[in-house]
Order: structure tokens, then sequence, then C-alpha cells
């Protein structure tokens, strides 16, 4: 029984690598955060950000507002002046310990000095005897790990696939199940808020673009993101950047419903860079 357990084990991690990978990834910029200006974070969407030598882009896959606070308290640095930060759809209400993807928090644990949101929960995915499994893996990982010079965090690996659209409606509607979540994580976003405004910060909020087959399953963006307007209207160090309603977007901006291809990174860029 033992051996079918950690069997079982060991085939979920491996089919979570893809995912692990990025995590691992960005865990190696950690050093490079003191000396950059402006510290992206949140979840995969803003990976799609091309980061100068002057920003470093810690945005990671499935990343809850509990992660990014948690990554922005135990990192930040006196020499950060903006903190970039995703609002996706699914923000407002997701928790990466309570879903399928729930052994990335053993990485990012791991990786990031980070505990489990909720221990109990953990406890009863087994999470915690997941770890030594993880450890190798990770360091295995990092031993083939080959990256570009000077590496901030951009994103590696854009892949052409077609969009398939009962996956991008299916997907929103997941997303928008996620927004209106009586367990909310906006407590995360207020601390970050908070915490910002206390160290002379600028925080910048980024509502990332998706296709409109993405868009068109879901309500609009004022209802989308009316728990995040409604919380920053009284802190002047905070503003809010709406790409999700820009109509510059293309479907072939796109590498799926809601994740932006190589063309729709460098578009994506260009904007926010212009509005910080």
């Amino acid at each position: 029984m033992k051996i079918k357990f950690i069997q079982k084990i060991i085939d979920k991690l491996r089919n979570k690598i893809g995912l692990m990978s990025s995590i691992i990834t960005r865990s190696i910029l950690i050093p490079k955060i003191n000396s950059c200006k402006s510290l992206y974070i949140g979840s995969s969407h803003l990976t799609r950000f091309i980061p100068n030598k002057n920003e470093i882009n810690i945005a990671m896959p499935s990343v809850d507002l509990y992660y990014t606070y948690n990554i922005y308290n135990k990192y930040n640095a006196k020499n950060i002046d903006n903190v970039i930060v995703s609002f996706s759809v699914f923000t407002p209400g997701a928790s990466l310990i309570m879903t399928y993807d729930s052994d990335l928090c053993i990485s990012l644990k791991l990786l990031f000095d980070i505990p489990y949101q909720y221990p109990d929960v953990a406890k009863k995915k087994k999470l915690y005897q997941k770890e030594k499994y993880a450890i190798k893996q990770i360091e295995k990982y990092k031993k083939r790990l080959k990256l570009p010079p000077d590496y901030r965090g951009e994103f590696l690996s854009y892949k052409d696939k077609e969009i398939d659209k009962n996956k991008t409606i299916q997907r929103a509607k997941g997303h928008y199940k996620n927004n209106q979540r009586e367990n909310s994580q906006m407590e995360y976003c207020l601390k970050l808020i908070e915490e910002t405004k206390q160290n002379n910060q600028n925080l910048i909020f980024v509502l990332p673009p998706a296709t409109e087959i993405y868009k068109s399953a879901i309500p609009s963006s004022d209802v989308l993101f009316k728990v995040l307007y409604d919380m920053v209207k009284d802190f002047d160090h905070v503003k809010v950047i709406n790409l999700y309603d820009d109509l510059d977007f293309k479907q072939e901006d796109f590498m799926d419903g809601d994740h932006l291809n190589y063309q729709g990174a460098v578009k994506f860029t260009q904007k926010v860079r212009e509005r910080l």
C-alpha cells in the first residue's frame, strides 16, 4: 500500500512539473529583487510582461492573492518604487490550496518560504508528505535549467495553438465562479494596498486582456472588478490599468482564451509601461 501511495505522489508531481518549472525559474530571481525599481507579482496573466533591466517579473501560474501578498511582504526592498500586480477575473476568491493544482503550494513553500494558507487542508491533501519528493524534483530541474543572460522573469515557452471555443467558455465560467466566492481573498489585497502606502510605493493593478470568446461568457468588467475599484478608491497611491476592455487586443494576440502569445505580450508590455 505504501509503495502505491508513493507512486501516486510521483505521478501527480510529474504531471505538475510544467507549472512547477515556472515557479522554480522565478525563485532564482529573488536576489535580483534588491536591484530593481519595479516588481511584478501575481498570476500567469502577468508573466507575459517583458521586463527591462530595472524590472523583475516573478508572476507565476495559479498564484492567488494570499501568495501575491506574502511574496511582497517577504521580499519587498527599499529600492522598489513600483509594485505591479495582476488582477484577473478569478482573483477575488481563488485559493490555490483549495484547487486541483494545490501541489503547486509545495513549490511555493519550499522555494519562497511561504507556509500553507490552511495547514489542515495541506494535511488532508498530504502536501507535507509530498515535500520530500518535491525537493528532489526541484533540485533535478535546477541542474538542467538554462536561462538567458540577465534573465529577469520573461516568459520563455510561447506555443502556437488553435483556441478552443468550448474550453474557453468553460474556463471563463470557472473563473467567474471564483470571482463570486463567499470565501473572498480580498483581505490580502487590502494588506497589499495598506503596506505599499506605508512604504511610499506606487501600487498598480493590471486587469489583463482576454479574448472576446472568453468575455462573452461572463458579466462585464464593471461587475467583475467592482470589488477592486471599491477597495482602491480612497488610496491615491493606487492605479488600475484596465486592459481587459482594451479593444486593441485581437484573437491573434492570444495563445489560448486568456493568455497572450508573444505578439500579444509585446503589445501588453508596451501598454502597461506607457501607463505606469
